[in-house]
């Protein structure tokens, strides 16, 4: 595996930042958004290349309903470093929600190479943009390989939309019982 759920960037982030990032994630633990969101930006502001925080950013800004700031953080995240996984799964959610088919199916690509065990829900986003840009077979391969125990979870969800792609795709076939 490429990915990593650990960025390597914010290993060398400076003591202050690293600071303010442990306050920032306490800060999310007991629900104070606004004091979360003041010390990660303190933390990035210090250190820009700290990936670990402009993620943390990100989930606040998303808990606040300001989309399009976290989606900012969250690509802020991976130009810091773009092995870290977290952030495109984030960012396929975003796009999953508001229909942004093709986004979602670059997300997900992205994190299946880099990581293609233990995020599940990347097949199943993966698998569900594909269907509605009528990629069926494309659609149907992201079903199935959450279906196949490649991933280290199963979820429902993807034998739903494989059935759901089943009558419409020529190559369908029922994947094997487990």
């Amino acid at each position: 595996m490429e990915g990593t759920t650990i960025s390597a960037t914010s290993l060398n982030a400076p003591k202050d930042a690293k600071k303010a990032y442990e306050k920032g994630r306490e800060a999310i633990k007991n629900k104070k958004l606004d004091q979360a969101r003041t010390q990660l930006e303190k933390a990035v502001a210090i250190y820009p290349k700290y990936a670990s925080a402009w993620y943390e950013l990100g989930t606040v800004y998303e808990r606040d309903k300001q989309i399009e700031a976290a989606r900012k953080a969250y690509g802020e995240s991976l130009a810091a470093d773009s092995k870290y996984v977290s952030p495109y799964l984030r960012l396929a959610s975003l796009s999953v929600m508001e229909q942004k088919w093709k986004d979602v199916v670059d997300s997900t690509n992205r994190l299946i190479k880099l990581n293609p065990l233990d995020f599940p829900a990347a097949y199943f986003f993966n698998s569900v943009a594909n269907y509605n840009l009528e990629n069926l077979d494309a659609a149907e391969k992201s079903a199935r390989e959450t279906l196949s125990g490649t991933t280290s979870t199963v979820s429902p969800r993807p034998f739903i939309c494989w059935a759901s792609c089943r009558p419409r795709s020529a190559t369908s076939q029922a994947p094997a019982n487990r």
